[in-house]
C-alpha cells in the first residue's frame, strides 16, 4: 500500500503482524518517532527489532507476518 502497488494476500498477513506487535507491545512496528520516516522505512523492506520481551513463540510469528511482503 505504502509503494501505491496492488497488494493480496502478503498485505494482509502483514496488517496481521502490525496488529499482534501493536497488542503485544503498544508500539508500532518500524516506528522511530516520524510517521513518514516509518512508512519511508518500510518501503524500503528494512527489518524492525523484536523487543526482548516478547517471547520467542511471539517474537518469532510478529518476524514472520512482517516479513511477509519481503518474501
Amino acid at each position: 500500500m505504502i509503494r501505491r502497488e496492488g497488494h493480496g494476500l502478503a498485505l494482509d498477513f502483514y496488517c496481521l503482524g502490525c496488529l499482534l506487535y501493536v497488542l503485544l507491545t503498544g508500539k508500532l512496528p518500524h516506528f522511530t518517532g516520524d510517521v513518514n520516516q516509518m512508512c519511508a522505512r518500510r518501503a524500503k523492506g528494512e527489518a524492525f527489532e523484536v523487543p526482548k520481551h516478547l517471547s520467542p513463540a511471539a517474537a518469532d510469528l510478529c518476524q514472520r507476518l512482517l516479513e511477509a511482503l519481503i518474501i
